[in-house]
């Protein structure tokens, strides 16, 4: 039966019904870890070089790390921030029959740590085929705790690193963690002939994630109420009377498109249309829409999204007659109809949705080639800050989405020189994705500062002088102690994880410990002195090609 329900596997089901004659001989000495697929990968790799390749066991690995001494290294290292937290506890051990008192980190666990996986990979690296035997013989051995107290006193005497020497190693690591930076990879398009596969396509940039959410939206018009002359000539597309858009259209271009200069024309020759002159018009604005099921239609708030007002109305008054905690039952059990007869049940609404513009892309056309269908563009690539002239410092985020754009139109994805890439757009033949790139690009008369993406590192909240200190005296541990990755991106919405966090939530005292940074302005930013640094696949900094920002 839990089979069926699909709470446990088909070879669960089959192991849990073998007999007893059916199990293999060597089960309880076998490492069952070595039955899983990357370790089997794991030995078959590494014994291409090395000519004896065994696989341990976590419980091999405990055992010599705690008789070793280095359960407690990591606790250690990160009891002082705990302690600022306010966020230990006394506990009490007794050993060699005298009570002892300690201060402990409430609900500690090594695997809060990163580092963890070095101290283990030392443990391993330390621990000879022999060793394995040797555990194993004692855990098919009647006496096992007595023989566990002289398996102890022998291990403690088998060649290992100090404590000390392990605390200072570990704490010199520096996390590393691999940045997102490639875009695409180059791909080719097969198909097959008469039988034969045959490349038809080269040069194809396939995207390394996906550059849309996966709902797509339709756009509609609504009407916006009356707009002044400023808003008009600035938007004249969104004009409802064709008309005065005629007239607003040839306005511009007695001036090249300069809404300035039009706007200053105005005074000496105001604009008139069919004898009135015109200061104000009516407008339409572009409004994103999608179908929902009506059982997702569940708070007030989602009915007022609702686009017909008839069936908003019938909404609303369906939910102020059973209320909210009825309603999705209701709407179940006796659908809302469309006509008066009852017949027509409302299976699905259409919703405006809020979403802007510039957070959405065109991924359909009708046979014309208007814009008909669009989606919500994925997780930014990048961020990238510019100074201009005037001393200001700007933000430039670029999604997924306008990156993949950029590569495919030869445009660099990190924009060091503004005005090299603008004169790069100006020989382009204008089209919506040249137009997509050009408003994501820095001013013309910018100046590359720096720039931010996913899994990058930064050493945050050092001071000059800490900076100048830590790297002549190759210092690590210290940096160490300001050094974060960059979580999270958005515009004006900055977020740093410590480099050694492996949590992906937010916990409590993670802010009294300096664990976490969320930097919501381009001043308090720069206010905690960024570096970026490099970190190697093996921890180190790469202290010869620091760069300050």
């Amino acid at each position: 039966q839990l089979c069926k329900d699909n709470k446990i596997s088909k070879g669960k089901l089959k192991r849990l019904k073998m007999s007893a004659s059916e199990i293999p001989s060597d089960f309880i000495e076998r490492d069952l870890r070595q039955s899983q697929y990357i370790a089997k990968k794991a030995i078959e790799i590494l014994s291409a070089s090395f000519r004896n390749v065994y696989a341990s066991s976590g419980a091999v690995t405990s055992f010599f790390r705690h008789v070793w001494g280095y359960d407690d290294i990591l606790h250690d290292l990160n009891l002082p921030k705990y302690q600022k937290a306010e966020l230990v506890e006394d506990v009490e051990y007794t050993t060699h029959g005298q009570t002892h008192t300690a201060q402990r980190i409430k609900d500690w666990t090594k695997r809060k740590d990163h580092r963890h996986h070095a101290i283990d990979a030392l443990v391993i690296a330390l621990t000879r085929q022999g060793y394995i035997q040797r555990l194993n013989n004692l855990n098919a051995s009647a006496n096992k705790e007595f023989g566990k107290m002289n398996l102890e006193k022998w291990a403690a005497q088998q060649p290992h690193l100090s404590v000390s020497e392990v605390k200072k190693a570990v704490d010199n690591i520096s996390v590393s963690f691999k940045a997102g930076k490639k875009l695409s990879t180059p791909g080719k398009r097969y198909v097959r002939r008469n039988g034969v596969r045959k490349c038809v396509q080269t040069g194809i940039l396939v995207p390394r994630a996906a550059l849309t959410k996966e709902y797509v939206y339709g756009q509609i018009k609504v009407q916006d109420g009356k707009k002044d002359l400023k808003y008009i000539f600035k938007n004249p597309e969104a004009i409802a009377d064709d008309d005065i858009r005629t007239a607003v259209l040839e306005r511009l271009a007695t001036n090249d498109g300069n809404v300035s200069a039009t706007l200053k024309q105005l005074k000496k020759k105001p604009l008139e249309v069919n004898g009135r002159t015109i200061e104000q018009a009516d407008c339409f604005r572009r409004e994103f829409v999608i179908n929902y099921r009506v059982d997702s239609i569940k708070t007030q708030k989602d009915i007022d999204s609702i686009i017909d007002p008839a069936i908003r109305q019938k909404f609303r008054e369906r939910f102020e007659q059973v209320g909210a905690k009825d309603f999705v039952k209701s709407i179940a059990e006796n659908p809302i109809c469309s006509d008066a007869e009852g017949k027509c049940a409302i299976r699905n609404v259409r919703c405006f949705t809020g979403l802007k513009p510039d957070s959405l892309a065109c991924v359909r056309k009708d046979a014309s080639g208007k814009e008909i269908g669009f989606s919500q563009t994925q997780n930014n690539h990048h961020l990238a800050f510019y100074r201009l002239p005037d001393g200001k410092i700007i933000e430039s985020v670029v999604s997924f989405w306008n990156g993949i754009l950029r590569k495919r139109y030869g445009v660099p994805v990190f924009v060091h020189d503004p005005a090299a890439v603008w004169d790069r757009i100006a020989e382009m033949n204008e089209n919506n994705d040249i137009r997509a790139i050009a408003e994501s690009l820095p001013p013309r008369n910018s100046e590359f500062l720096m720039s931010l993406q996913r899994n990058e590192m930064l050493v945050l909240g050092m001071s000059d002088d800490e900076w100048n200190d830590a790297i002549s005296a190759h210092d690590i541990a210290a940096i160490n102690k300001h050094l974060y990755r960059v979580w999270r991106l958005g515009s004006k919405d900055y977020n740093f994880k410590f480099h050694t966090d492996t949590t992906a939530q937010i916990k409590e005292g993670d802010k009294e410990m300096k664990m976490f940074y969320r930097i919501g302005s381009i001043q308090a930013l720069l206010a905690l002195n960024p570096r970026k640094v490099s970190v190697s696949i093996l921890g180190e900094i790469d202290l010869e090609n620091l760069t300050k920002s």
